[in-house]
Formats: C-alpha cells, structure tokens, sequence
C-alpha cells in the first residue's frame, strides 16, 4: 500500500448501527481506500469477541477501511499499527505523569483503566483478501463508572473531532513507517508501552485458562506465554486478565 498517497475521505452519521457495519459495506461496494466512518452514536457498537463497546455521547466512534496487499496472516500487525499511532495521539494529549500503556491485543490503558479499543475485521471478494476495516473507540468526554476518559484524566480541551485529526495523522505517518520500514520498529514500539510485559499474566481461552509469563510477540502480533514447565505458547487470541 502507498501510504505515502494516502488521503483520508470522512463520512459523518449522526447514529448508526455500528461504524463497522458501515465500513465494511462500504468497502464491499467498492469504496477507496482511506474511507473513515464517524459517528455520534452507535445502536449496536461491538468489541472483540462479541463483546459490547457502550456509546457514550462525546467520545470517538470510527471506522476506517484499508486496502493493504497483504497475506490474511499479516492483516493482524494492523492491530498493533493502529495501537502504536493512538498511543502517539494520546501522549500528544496527556502530561508526562500518565501511563499509557497497551494491553494485548488491542486495548489502551491509561493509568490502568481502559480508554480505547480496536477491532479489527477482514472483508473478503471470495477466497481474496479486500480490504481491512479497523474499528475504533476512544472515551474522550466521559466513560463508564470502571473505565476513564481524556476529560477524567485533564485533557477537557480535547472533543471527539480533536482526537480524530490528531489519530488520522499520525496512522498516516505509522503506515508510511510501516512501508518503509517493515513491522519490526513498531514491534517493539508496542513492546516498550506493553502492559506487565514480563510478568506472570492470565489467559482466558475457549477451551479455559492458562497462567504463564508474558515474554513478547511473535513477528504477527500472537502473544508469546512462557508456562510454568518452560514451554512457550504462542496464543493467537484470547483475553488477558492480570493480577
């Protein structure tokens, strides 16, 4: 993908169903790349693995699409690009004594309460790859009672527009990295904000729980767990859980 050409073409909604229901008609029905979907509200807003993002009236709900020429195997590093660019936009908003921090695989804490999450979901032209849709939730006014917001933590000033200029710059400057440099800068880039990297964590999968030590990522963005025997599982998806 020439991220470098990259522009981004916004369409705002005053309520819908999801911005990822949206974005990815869209991009069944042939939209360019670069298309972002906004809305203020969302009927039927989701996270990962059926999970409810709750719609609160001030804060960000977007969805953009992309159309990387990328094997299915690599669409998960999108995942991670798209944390490292809204960890740079938050920093940008928050005083040095915050701690952003990113937790596997794709939500952002702030002093340890969630403020985003991202979702990321493939569309597929038959057997091919189309086009990526990376959904996202920022709490920029207000959060639910567990969670916290950019207006809790000091940032008022910022609005759900100011929050998405400043992400859409700097995903733009992370893609155009990305196709110079390749994943491994920001392997690491998420690495040095990942949250209890190299301490004991818990995994909740389908099949139960594992406890293990979190000792990094594989070059797809899979979570690397060293369990109690020394094995080391290399864990696709999952819901982590510390303490």
């Amino acid at each position: 993908m020439p991220a470098l050409m990259l522009d981004w073409h916004i369409h705002r909604y005053d309520e819908v169903t999801s911005t990822q229901d949206i974005a990815a008609d869209m991009a069944r029905a042939g939209c360019v790349e670069g298309t972002v979907v906004v809305t203020k509200s969302q009927t039927a807003g989701r996270g990962r693995i059926g999970n409810v993002w709750q719609s609160h009236s001030g804060n960000l709900l977007t969805s953009i699409v992309l159309r990387p020429d990328i094997e299915p195997a690599q669409a998960g590093q999108y995942s991670f690009l798209t944390a490292v660019a809204l960890n740079r936009t938050l920093s940008e908003m928050l005083n040095d004594s915050h701690s952003i921090l990113n937790k596997w695989p794709n939500d952002l804490l702030v002093d340890g309460k969630k403020i985003a999450g991202i979702l990321l979901e493939s569309v597929l032209d038959g057997p091919r790859f189309a086009a990526l849709v990376i959904g996202m939730g920022v709490n920029v006014a207000s959060s639910p009672e567990d969670k916290t917001s950019l207006t809790a933590l000091g940032a008022a000033q910022e609005t759900s527009e100011t929050v998405l200029v400043a992400f859409l710059a700097n995903l733009k400057e992370v893609l155009l990295e990305f196709d110079q440099d390749g994943f491994a800068p920001f392997h690491e880039e998420w690495l040095d904000h990942a949250m209890n990297l190299h301490k004991t964590i818990t995994v909740r999968l389908p099949s139960g729980t594992l406890d293990g030590v979190f000792e990094g990522l594989e070059v797809d963005g899979a979570l690397r767990l060293r369990l109690a025997n020394g094995d080391i599982k290399v864990i696709h998806s999952g819901e982590v859980f510390f303490g």
